[in-house]
């Protein structure tokens, strides 16, 4: 009985020995002494990102993170965005690919072929300065090297795809969310005319006795995760419409708070300009959720459900004779 007891126990020491073993390896074969291995990615406070002409700054302030749109105008990054290259870098692991330069341009991690991306500290002090390169023979990872330095490696990650070149990728684009389980009230406020919707046990409109409330729960659903399509960031609230708005809605909450957006005038065919209240940033709604909201009280009186009957029986008439 000793003599089993002793060849398992031995036999779980070997196992344990090569988990220990195998633990070590990866810990060591993680640690290539790369840069980006000793940046803890939520200390970083900033990134500049360029691409030949183009160049773009992310700036944290507390717990948000902004975009420099120019020199004075900044604009809300998508948390998302943030969230990402953050999770990815902290997990990546880096392989040593080449110390020779003359691979270098074949592996595009020179200037004018790389994404350069310098990361910064809270003091505004360059934490890293790295050339990241062209995909890697999987597809699913990245040359990439410090810049003024020989020795280039392979990331175990996609690192271009963390870093888009364009503004408009790191936008945030959510312009209201809420519960519409929460949702009490909806009012629409147009130059000469308004629809004020509550909710007791049902949803009533003022003046419509038997108002359309498939109507009233669509465009709730439309405003609680509402988007943007576009920004308007060259002009003013007056070049956009929306001092006066062409249209204000309010949703009212159960908590007492209410979601205010206003609509301007239409972008071409495109949508229309917006903007949130206790947001500064002008937005491009989609012609579809603006459209919807001008037609509002055809829609919630029935009206407009009433006019495509009439047009089918007309043409099912026509058709007849």
């Amino acid at each position: 009985m000793r003599k089993e007891i002793t060849v398992l126990l031995t036999i779980l020491l070997v196992l344990v020995l090569i988990y220990i073993g195998r633990f070590v390896a990866q810990k060591g074969q993680k640690r290539s002494g790369f840069i980006l291995e000793r940046i803890t990615p939520t200390d970083v406070s900033a990134l500049t990102i360029i691409e030949g002409s183009d160049t773009i700054r992310l700036v944290r302030q507390g717990d948000t993170w902004l975009i420099r749109l120019d020199s004075v105008r900044t604009g809300r990054v998508n948390t998302n965005m943030i969230d990402r290259w953050q999770r990815i870098l902290s997990e990546a692991t880096y392989e040593l690919a080449s110390r020779n330069p003359e691979k270098f341009k074949n592996l595009e991690v020179t200037a004018d072929k790389a994404v350069e991306v310098l990361f910064y500290g809270p003091d505004q002090k360059v934490l890293a300065d790295i050339l990241i390169g062209k995909l890697g023979p999987d597809y699913n990872s990245s040359y990439v090297r410090v810049k003024d330095a020989n020795v280039v490696y392979l990331a175990s990650a996609n690192l271009r795809s963390l870093f888009p070149r364009k503004p408009w990728a790191w936008r945030d684009r959510n312009m209201m969310s809420f519960d519409v389980k929460e949702a009490t009230g909806l009012r629409i406020y147009l130059p000469e005319d308004s629809v004020i919707a509550y909710r007791d046990s049902l949803w009533h409109v003022k003046g419509i006795e038997s108002p359309d409330t498939l109507q009233i729960r669509s465009l709730l659903r439309i405003l609680s995760r509402l988007t943007a399509i576009d920004f308007a960031d060259t002009l003013t609230p007056d070049q956009a419409g929306l001092n006066p708005p062409k249209a204000r809605v309010v949703v009212e909450l159960s908590d007492g708070t209410e979601k205010v957006l206003k609509v301007g005038n239409p972008k071409e065919e495109r949508g229309y300009y917006a903007q949130v209240k206790g947001d500064e940033t002008l937005y491009v709604l989609s012609k579809y959720t603006g459209d919807q909201i001008f037609s509002f009280k055809e829609k919630v009186s029935g009206k407009e459900k009433t006019a495509r009957k009439a047009a089918s029986a007309k043409v099912r008439k026509e058709k007849k004779s």
